[in-house]
């Protein structure tokens, strides 16, 4: 999983990006993150967490519900 998060540079998105094989949109301090999928995609946006499943699929969760479902690892 990784968290939408904005930088200076966009550098902190490239990586999901990269992961996801997404489109970025928005501004730098609040990156929005087109996410293709199976059944047309969804726009995650900044403070957002991408999950990709175990059968390889993505999905958005609010960091609310991520905060609520996981707990942080040392």
């Amino acid at each position: 999983a990784h968290q939408i998060v904005g930088s200076e540079d966009g550098s902190l998105l490239k990586p999901v990006i990269d992961w996801c094989e997404g489109s970025p949109g928005g501004s730098y301090q609040e990156p929005r993150l087109y996410v293709p999928t199976l059944d047309g995609g969804f726009m995650a946006r900044h403070g957002d967490w991408v999950v990709k499943g175990v059968t390889g699929e993505f999905q958005r969760w609010t960091a609310e519900d991520f905060a609520a479902t996981y707990e942080p690892q040392p």
